[in-house]
């Protein structure tokens, strides 16, 4: 849908700069983070998203342990995902 592509455009700004390298896109809205996520995936990225509002722990602790084994392309998140992250 229109909604969707929105994400599109700045999706094809961050494949690019990734290149075999891990990367954290910082997004102010969490409710932003699940859409650019997906828009990264279809471009053929792996990726995934954390952010604090509405997002279970289960599903928090499983998005760290795919980014710390490296199992993920790009970690679309909000300030949350930066508190404690090195």
């Amino acid at each position: 849908d229109q909604y969707e592509r929105r994400f599109t455009h700045p999706a094809q700004h961050v494949q690019p700069l990734v290149q075999a390298k891990q990367a954290i896109v910082y997004l102010d809205v969490a409710k932003h983070v699940p859409r650019l996520a997906i828009a990264l995936r279809q471009l053929g990225l792996k990726s995934c998203g954390y952010y604090g509002k509405n997002m279970s722990n289960h599903n928090k602790l499983k998005a760290l342990e795919n980014w710390q084994k490296g199992d993920v392309d790009v970690m679309v998140s909000t300030s949350a995902f930066g508190m404690g992250v090195d």
